[in-house]
């Protein structure tokens, strides 16, 4: 079986409360203070998952950059759906509909980032390129807080023919960019839709801009140019689920 790591506390604690069906074995430091991991030991108590713990030493051959605060979870490695597969599952869908699509997010550090705040502003599901996008890795679960192990998130190969399909389901497609004429703020997200955020540097390649139905920017102050595409999917989600009513998702 292929094993998936995950590690610090809180994408720890979010695999733990929300698949902890998926965990094969999960390590606490022995020389932390109880006191930091009480939630996680109380919640794996309730929940009749057992521990070991181990050594500093082991954690950090575990984890990829020993930064595990003083846990790590094996569980069983996510495979991305191919979204060619599920079309089926777009079919009239409700007005309050919401994908994430990535075309093509290269650094883990930013796919992860991008996870999170698709957690946090109530997305349904992200779509990543296969071809140039970041796959889903040890980093990118620890920079998302374990988003990435609760998100569906599917992969396409043809990401401007995925586009026409999902559309013609009643989805309505909001590309970003900083040189549109139209604001996000301008829109009213009252119907299915769909919003793609653009690689680092390039931005939306031009075959998948070509099928958006609106292109919008985010007003900012002239002493930027642009926003980390992280930071500008969390402006743009935030600002959906406001103007949706969704002040909290809980």
């Amino acid at each position: 079986m292929k094993k998936n790591i995950i590690f610090g506390l809180h994408s720890c604690l979010s695999v733990i409360e929300n698949r902890p069906e998926d965990i094969i074995n999960i390590y606490l430091g022995n020389y932390v203070e109880k006191d930091k991991i009480k939630k996680i030991t109380k919640e794996l108590t309730l929940l009749g998952i057992n521990y070991k713990e181990v050594s500093k030493k082991m954690l950090d051959d575990l984890s990829s950059d020993g930064n595990h605060q003083g846990i790590v979870i094996e569980n069983k490695s996510k495979k991305l759906k191919l979204l060619e597969d599920y079309y089926s599952n777009f079919k009239s869908p409700k007005q309050s509909f919401l994908m994430l699509i990535l075309d093509q997010i290269s650094d883990p550090h930013n796919l992860g980032a991008c996870l999170r705040s698709a957690l946090a502003f109530g997305v349904d599901c992200v779509l990543i390129t296969q071809n140039k996008s970041a796959g889903i890795s040890d980093t990118v679960s620890k920079v998302s807080c374990g988003a990435d192990q609760i998100l569906d998130i599917y992969t396409c190969v043809n990401l401007a023919s995925a586009i026409e399909k999902l559309k013609s389901y009643g989805i309505w497609f909001y590309g970003a960019d900083q040189e549109a004429s139209d604001s996000i703020f301008d829109i009213k997200p009252d119907h299915p839709m769909a919003v793609v955020m653009g690689s680092e540097g390039k931005g939306i390649r031009r075959l998948t801009r070509d099928k958006m139905d609106f292109m919008v920017k985010i007003p900012m102050s002239k002493k930027i140019e642009s926003l980390n595409v992280s930071v500008a999917s969390g402006v743009v989600l935030s600002h959906i689920m406001a103007n949706r009513g969704n002040k909290d998702l809980s």
